[in-house]
């Protein structure tokens, strides 16, 4: 897993240069000459200061001459910069993005698991804009340090060597200070990641549950919630931005000292021998500040960079998780031998078994249902069969081929799962049928009048919008529509998951009139519904109790048993 955390973090650490070179060299480019102007305007007033003090006028005139060009020439590559530096920017971020998302597209069906939505919001928006301000906007000014640094320290070896060496003597101290805070400015940069994932998480809630709040008066609990959430949050900001000013701080003492020390010691040359001019002091006044301000910035530069690789890491443990291996080969077209199950045990955490030795044989086209109390396995078992676990013990097979064999795309175009809670985009009815694919209208006419959509399409058409997670249809057309979706993409299997629990009794008696009315599909749906009538028109009834087949029939045989099932049916 640590390798394979290391070579996504460096993959998504190169995206942020790949496809962006161009304008990367352009722009470092444009900061080299720069810089280069910049330690030569501080060379001009050198010069014009000893014009001024040697009364030379021919030399004053060229050296306004010199200013005047140089200006042009500044402004000419300040626009450089203008034009490339956005256009890195964009080409950064759209790339990581990119390759990020592509990851996480690539991953099993369970890779992504619900309590770690938010991690991944935050990933990809908040992670990313402190990326993009504390680090990404800074590459360039650290070219420009480095080169300033560099060429400021040769212009006062040039002069005289004995300053470069008090220049250089002077600032050793502050950097290593300076260098030694960054690891800690990374620390807390991480720590803001994580109560802003927090933050975030609190706020879905909220913002989901406020009906909720609403009617059961909560809304002393609520905002006790949001304003914990919303300490914790501005708290961590507060300890980054003390640890950030606590640098600022020790390398402003170190911009002081390099500066004002190594101007003192020019002036005293100055006086001693007079080995230095008064330009010259006045030149190394200008150079200390191409000395200092890295000493000042490089620090803080270096702590936004381990501070993104550490936000890059986290983004990378997210999409890293173990992940179910993917199998070769392809199901067949009709599934004819139906559904196996030998043996399996599964459990989540190793100390108690969620599903004891379930063996069972789905035929195809049958229609069963899976019954049980809370905490039976019923849904765990449905995940199974759509291969989302892989530490299973026992077999379970399509067609005699092991779901571990299968290719999960091949799996996924036969296999379909209905869940209670399904996600609808802010789209089309046709969008959301089809998934944003193209569908032969014909099949797609189908799926409508097979999940019994016949009636709504007619009313409101195929562009209906559906809003935000389907909040302009009712319960029963959300579950008809996830039902059209699963039909359309070719699924020999339903697997529905409690799709009426949350439905009135009228609705969900039609939900599952449609689910029945599909011969020639295999149904497996887990119900709390305990409907007689619903009930009668199943193939055979699974019961579950405490993971697992304490009976298994049809429901008249069931009955007649006088067993754990009829003890639920009287109770329900």
């Amino acid at each position: 897993m640590d390798v394979e955390v290391s070579k996504l973090h460096e993959e998504l650490f190169s995206c942020f240069y790949r496809n962006n070179k161009r304008y990367l060299f352009y722009t470092i480019v444009s900061r080299m000459f720069t810089s280069c102007i910049g330690l030569w305007y501080a060379y001009i007033f050198m010069e014009i200061i000893n014009a001024a003090s040697s009364r030379n006028a021919s030399m004053l005139w060229f050296e306004a001459m010199q200013v005047s060009g140089l200006v042009v020439v500044t402004i000419i590559f300040q626009l450089c910069d203008r034009y490339t530096i956005p256009r890195f920017m964009r080409s950064a971020t759209y790339e990581y993005r990119k390759r990020a998302f592509d990851v996480l597209l690539n991953k099993g069906i369970q890779s992504v698991p619900q309590e770690k939505a938010s991690q991944c919001v935050s990933a990809f928006t908040n992670d990313l804009t402190s990326i993009e301000t504390s680090y990404l906007e800074k590459i360039f000014d650290l070219v420009t340090y480095v080169l300033l640094f560099g060429g400021a320290l040769a212009m006062l070896v040039v002069q005289d060597v004995r300053l470069a060496v008090v220049a250089v003597l002077l600032s050793i101290a502050p950097v290593c200070v300076s260098l030694l805070t960054g690891d800690r400015l990374a620390s807390r940069q991480v720590m803001v990641s994580n109560e802003s994932d927090s933050f975030v998480a609190s706020i879905k809630d909220l913002v989901a549950g406020f009906s909720f709040i609403k009617s059961f008066m909560a809304e002393p609990a609520a905002r006790r919630i949001f304003d914990e959430s919303n300490r914790r949050l501005e708290d961590a900001k507060c300890a980054q931005r003390s640890t950030r000013e606590s640098i600022a701080i020790l390398s402003q003492l170190a911009y002081f000292v390099t500066q004002l020390g190594t101007a003192l010691f020019a002036a005293w040359l100055c006086v001693e021998d007079g080995s230095v001019t008064p330009g010259t002091v006045l030149l190394v006044g200008q150079l200390m500040n191409y000395f200092s301000n890295p000493i000042l910035q490089i620090p803080q530069v270096i702590g936004a960079r381990k501070s993104a690789h550490q936000l890059v890491g986290k983004l990378c443990e997210l999409l890293a998780t173990q992940d179910v291996s993917d199998g070769t080969r392809e199901l067949p077209t009709p599934l004819t031998k139906g559904i196996s199950l030998s043996g399996v045990s599964f459990s989540y955490d190793c100390n108690r078994n969620m599903l004891d030795n379930i063996s069972f044989d789905f035929h195809t086209g049958g229609c069963y249902a899976i019954v049980g109390g809370t905490g039976s396995g019923k849904s765990t078992l449905l995940s199974l069969l759509m291969g989302e676990h892989a530490g299973y013990t026992g077999e379970i097979s399509y067609d005699r081929i092991c779901v571990r064999d299968i290719r999960r795309t091949s799996l996924y175009r036969r296999v379909s799962i209905v869940r209670q809670e399904n996600y609808l985009f802010n789209a089309s009815l046709r969008d959301n049928i089809t998934m944003f694919k193209e569908a032969d209208e014909a099949s797609l006419d189908r799926a409508v009048a097979d999940a019994g959509l016949v009636d709504f399409v007619r009313d409101h058409g195929m562009g209906w919008a559906c809003g935000e997670r389907g909040s302009n249809l009712s319960g029963g057309e959300r579950q008809r529509v996830c039902i059209a979706r699963s039909l359309l993409n070719g699924a020999e299997v339903l697997l529905l998951d409690e799709i009426t629990s949350a439905l009135d009794r009228d609705t969900a008696t039609q939900v599952m009139r449609s689910v029945f009315a599909l011969d020639g599909t295999t149904r497996i749906v887990v119900t709390h519904s305990l409907e007689k009538s619903q009930l009668k028109q199943f193939d055979a009834i699974i019961v579950l109790r405490g993971g697992s087949i304490c009976e298994c029939g049809r429901f008249d045989e069931l009955m007649q048993k006088n067993g754990y099932f009829k003890a639920l049916y009287t109770v329900g």
